[in-house]
């Protein structure tokens, strides 16, 4: 057995059901999803937050390489959207072993949380 298929076993079992959109159409998957602080998201515009302050509008997304994201997927977690940042796939001893993405809300969804 591979190390990915383990990947994809534990994701299985221990990680959270999300939907994955392509084009509109839906794909379950299981995937680890946690807020990242300000010490480890991205600034595109190099602002910074005080230390300790969490914004709750990044995420981190740990998934299986057999469910590709990237900039054109949507991502249905707890209700919400959240559009892809970045990602990128991992690898050990040379085998893709999973993938990372930072996942942001969707602006439009959070206009309307707001009001």
């Amino acid at each position: 057995m591979t190390r990915a298929k383990v990947y994809d076993i534990l994701l299985e079992r221990y990680g959270t059901p999300v939907e994955l959109l392509r084009d509109g159409v839906p794909q379950p998957v299981h995937a680890v999803i946690q807020p990242l602080s300000y010490k480890s998201k991205l600034y595109p515009d190099e602002s910074y937050l005080p230390a300790g302050y969490f914004d709750n509008s990044h995420y981190l997304y740990l998934g299986s390489t057999a469910d590709p994201v990237d900039e054109t997927v949507v991502i249905r977690y707890a209700g919400a959207s959240y559009r892809v940042k970045r990602a990128e796939v991992r690898f050990l001893a040379g085998e893709a072993l999973y993938q990372w993405a930072i996942l942001q809300q969707d602006p439009g969804e959070v206009e309307q949380d707001a009001g």
